[in-house]
């Protein structure tokens, strides 16, 4: 089993974070993620408990379930889904916890996945990391571009 953590701070709300992280509709327009949709809807909210998304960036395509959709409330939010496909790695889960702090937004990212076939292992922790990390480095911008900070 592998895991990461990545750690960011947005000097926006946490409602404004939690809206831009839990919109998969609008993560092409922050992210290098080309095409974004819904294949299900989740059940609480589009992108809830249950929704599936597609992502499509060149020739990768992946699809992932939601499986934590926890909105902003005493100040924590929480966000989590798992990959169905597109990536050499198995049980990929993930979970993003948000925290305010005043008017900014703690922002944690942790994963864990088994690697794929024999050799991967490396590459995989590596992209992943560096992937995931430009997109929260892009949940940053976009929430405080949106928050006007």
């Amino acid at each position: 089993m592998q895991a990461y953590s990545l750690r960011r701070r947005a000097n926006a709300p946490i409602a404004v974070v939690f809206a831009v992280l839990a919109d998969a509709s609008g993560w092409s327009g922050w992210t290098r993620i080309s095409e974004t949709t819904l294949e299900h809807d989740g059940d609480s909210a589009p992108d809830g408990v249950g929704a599936i998304r597609l992502f499509r960036t060149g020739p990768i395509r992946s699809r992932e379930q939601v499986t934590g959709y926890e909105p902003p409330a005493a100040g924590q939010a929480r966000f989590a889904y798992r990959l169905l496909s597109g990536l050499p790695v198995k049980s990929y889960q993930a979970e993003v916890v948000l925290t305010a702090d005043g008017d900014a937004t703690d922002i944690d990212w942790s994963a864990t996945f088994t690697p794929g076939p024999p050799g991967t292992r490396r590459l995989m922790a590596g992209f992943l990391r560096s992937t995931v990390g430009q997109i929260a480095t892009g949940l940053v911008a976009e929430a405080e571009r949106r928050a006007g900070t």
